[in-house]
């Protein structure tokens, strides 16, 4: 008959049939011991593995991003050589040249034909589009440097205090005095 603490008469618990819990117990702990050193020779492979993926795969990325900047260096030279073809068939001068955008030639075309519409070649400096055949190099000053900045305005610079047209600015007070107006 079973007790209220439940086990039955001989100190195992009811309804149990009388297995030997003991033996049952060392089973399960060999059987975790088994697995656990099945997961710790698996892990050690895939860490292995995952050395060997990381050494090559660097190795990998190394190489593909050698061989992106090549394409970018050659497709930089490819533009460098067209815009040079462009500017040298177009006759722009190098500040122009350094101005085109575009991809293709078409498009460098178009670009550099707008340029010269707008501003003219170097030879253009005295007519057309450069402003007049004055001689003033096309800078708007008679007598003006034809040399390094061929086809640009010059700034007419003054100071800041206004000097009469006449020359000389007047510095006696007694003068000065006398052109004030009185009210």
């Amino acid at each position: 008959m079973a007790d209220n603490d439940g086990t039955d008469n001989q100190g195992e618990p009811a309804g149990t049939g009388g297995k030997d819990w003991q033996a049952e117990a060392e089973k399960w702990k060999a059987l975790a011991r088994k697995h656990e050193d099945n997961s710790k020779t698996t892990r050690a492979e895939l860490d292995k593995l995952k050395q060997a993926s990381d050494t090559s795969k660097s190795d990998m990325d190394k190489v593909m991003e050698k061989l992106a900047a090549m394409e970018q260096k050659a497709a930089d030279a490819e533009r460098r050589a067209l815009v040079t073809e462009v500017a040298a068939a177009k006759k722009l001068t190098p500040a122009q040249a350094k101005r085109l955008t575009g991809a293709t030639r078409e498009e460098l075309e178009a670009d550099a034909d707008d340029l010269l519409s707008a501003f003219g070649t170097a030879g253009d400096a005295g007519s057309g589009s450069g402003g007049g055949s004055d001689d003033s190099g096309g800078n708007g000053r008679a007598g003006g440097d034809q040399g390094a900045a061929r086809g640009r305005p010059r700034e007419a610079l003054r100071s800041g205090a206004a000097v009469p047209a006449g020359g000389e600015e007047e510095t006696d007070p007694m003068k000065l005095a006398a052109k004030v107006p009185r009210l």
